[in-house]
């Protein structure tokens, strides 16, 4: 009988995770000599058993911590509240990171979790969304779920519960390395909802890109805007009285690509403070003749459209600006009729951004007569 036992107790270790079993990997224990924590509502806590970081608002970074490529792992545990529980990689003080978080009031959705990078300290979900960035994953409710995040080069994999769930084929990040932290946001309505962070590890080091890994897809979109001329971060007015009369002199302005899928990603161009949270993203076209063509368009949050200094639209993509389940995810899911002249035309979008991203994206759908540097992918 002694025997019996023995044989299912070995059994049932045999079946546990053998984190030991892998070299190279530094623990962080959840306490204050490794984790600063910065928040309302977050500290040390016991959970399920386990030594927890627990948070409802609020941030930890992990002392001393640097990563490249290589190796994240924790257990997280939560309820079905709108929380937003993530963690930092290859951060950067200046508000750069690679983000990856989960919705656990979006369980079993096809954006159950999400891939964005920050950029200036701003949060980017609006601006990358679908394969690559999110993927439908079921999490256990008021139990562990292991997160292991594996860091190549300029792609990753992300496994929860043992099981690939998400492929990200292109880091959109400029940082290369830096450091870890964990976090959460309470969203609206939740007030008493906890996330636990337990058993965080992690080991940095080389870490090949898989030779399965997927290609980023590339938009191919014929007439697609591939590099706009953005300014630095502007008031209103000053951006409005600006793209009226057609008057570039004085801001800063960066020439800038679109990602691989389309979008500018415009805070990669200004940083928004205080009242300016405007920016002026344009280019020119050159029309044989005068002629209207349809443009397909896409921005967040809101947007102004000027044609040769006259507005010719003002939309609202904000989240929530439509229905209660809008997003304002950017894709080129409207169409403007752009009166053209013959020779040079500038078109400038304003754009505002209050919170998900500062993007804007467009294409002609009909590009025949046109000619523009703003076609042109980036050397």
């Amino acid at each position: 009988m002694r025997l019996v036992t023995l044989f299912f107790a070995l059994l049932a270790l045999a079946a546990l995770p053998s984190r030991a079993a892998e070299p190279g990997f530094i623990a962080a224990p959840f306490d204050a000599a490794h984790w600063e924590l910065d928040g309302g509502d977050i500290g040390f806590a016991t959970y399920l058993g386990e030594p927890a970081l627990r948070i409802h608002q609020g941030s930890a970074m992990l002392r001393s911590s640097d990563i490249g490529t290589g190796t994240i792992e924790y257990d997280i545990a939560f309820q079905a509240e709108r929380e937003f529980p993530g963690v930092h990689f290859r951060g950067r003080d200046d508000g750069d990171w690679e983000y990856f978080y989960l919705r656990p009031h979006k369980n079993s959705g096809w954006d159950s979790n999400q891939y964005m990078p920050v950029v200036g300290g701003a949060a980017t979900w609006q601006l990358y969304s679908g394969p690559g960035f999110n993927s439908t994953e079921t999490y256990k409710l008021g139990a562990w779920n292991r997160i292991r995040i594996e860091l190549y080069p300029t792609s990753a994999d992300v496994f929860i519960n043992g099981v690939r769930s998400l492929r990200i084929p292109q880091l959109k990040s400029s940082s290369t390395h830096g450091f870890l932290a964990v976090d959460s946001a309470a969203g609206a309505g939740n007030t008493t909802g906890q996330v636990f962070y337990a058993n965080f590890r992690y080991r940095s080091g080389p870490n090949a890109r898989p030779d399965d890994m997927p290609a980023a897809p590339v938009a191919t979109l014929s007439g697609l805007i591939r590099r706009w001329q953005v300014s630095e971060a502007l008031g209103d007015d000053d951006a409005g009285r600006r793209a009226a009369a057609m008057d570039w002199a004085g801001p800063r302005w960066t020439s800038l690509a679109v990602e691989s899928h389309g979008v500018a990603n415009l805070a990669r161009a200004a940083t928004r403070a205080g009242p300016k949270r405007f920016t002026i993203a344009r280019f020119e076209v050159a029309s044989e003749q005068a002629t209207t063509k349809m443009l397909r368009l896409g921005y967040s949050d809101i947007a102004r459209i000027y044609v040769n200094g006259a507005l010719l639209y003002r939309g609202d993509n904000s989240q929530y600006s439509r229905d209660p389940g809008f997003l304002g995810i950017v894709g080129l899911h409207e169409t403007l009729a752009v009166p053209l002249q013959p020779g040079r035309n500038d078109i400038a979008f304003v754009v505002e951004e209050n919170s998900g991203g500062w993007g804007a994206e467009a294409q002609f759908a009909d590009p025949a007569g046109l000619a523009s540097a703003a076609f042109e992918a980036a050397p």
